[in-house]
């Protein structure tokens, strides 16, 4: 069968939607039920399944632990710290309130932008790229449009990173990051601009597609004409975290109640 991403007749993989270390990231070992709560848009529950199917090949596998996968979740929060926050800590912000904290990442040591502008791009593609299936249930397919085929190009390293595109990276501020991972979900921003979202443990990733993007919503993202930015905000005041937080503490409502002899 024909690879997703190359699109080369090859044997193929079994291919997660999010990386499989993220998932291992949200189990906890000391629990009498160590698997984490999955969240996808309208579910969340405990569950020792994956989300996964053959996909790609395995070069196209490779190609995403090496050009980004690996280092990003080295960064992201893990039972023993949260290098990407320690680093974002070390810098001067350029703008900040009481709620946010805005740095320029461009020359900073340990922030190689290309590896989150690739990590994003990969599971944000492959979210538009096939339907996923979590227990029967089918995952909301992304749709971005012309900017699917762009990011497929943009991985196999045919294409820059797609120029009506911009990505924001916001990593949680709360000292007690959680390890919680929710796949790729859309909605519209204020302005009716298409935004999708997904997050790993500790670290946010928005795109907002469009033709206005590049001179509308440039300030602040990770590929903005005007430098490379990552934010620093507490992840409860986000809208996905404010959306999924009722099915999360659902979910964890009846994991307890399972446990009561």
């Amino acid at each position: 069968m024909a690879c997703g991403l190359c699109q080369l007749d090859r044997p193929l993989v079994d291919s997660h939607l999010l990386p499989a270390a993220a998932y291992k990231l949200a189990r906890e070992p000391d629990r009498q039920n160590p698997n984490p709560i999955v969240v996808t848009p309208g579910h969340a529950g405990s569950s020792s399944r994956q989300i996964s199917d053959e996909f790609l090949c395995r070069e196209c596998e490779d190609r995403f632990s090496k050009r980004g996968e690996r280092y990003v979740l080295a960064q992201c929060a893990r039972p023993k710290g949260f290098a990407l926050r320690d680093v974002l800590k070390t810098l001067p912000p350029l703008v900040e309130n009481e709620r946010f904290k805005v740095f320029d990442v461009t020359v900073s040591v340990g922030t190689p932008v290309e590896d989150y502008l690739y990590f994003a791009a990969s599971v944000f593609w492959r979210a538009a790229a096939r339907c996923w299936t979590l227990n029967g249930q089918t995952i909301q397919r992304l749709t971005l449009g012309p900017y699917e085929e762009q990011l497929r190009k943009y991985l196999l390293g045919e294409l820059p990173f797609p120029h009506e595109v911009r990505l924001f990276v916001h990593v949680w501020s709360e000292e007690r990051a959680g390890f919680t991972s929710i796949v790729p979900t859309s909605g519209r921003a204020p302005d009716g601009t298409h935004r999708h979202k997904f997050t790993i443990p500790g670290i946010l990733f928005i795109i907002l597609v469009g033709k206005t993007v590049a001179t509308e919503i440039d300030a602040g993202a990770l590929n903005s004409n005007a430098g490379s930015f990552m934010w620093l905000c507490p992840w409860s005041k986000d809208s996905l975290f404010e959306g999924m937080g009722a099915l999360v503490m659902d979910a964890l409502r009846a994991r307890r109640g399972r446990r009561q002899p």
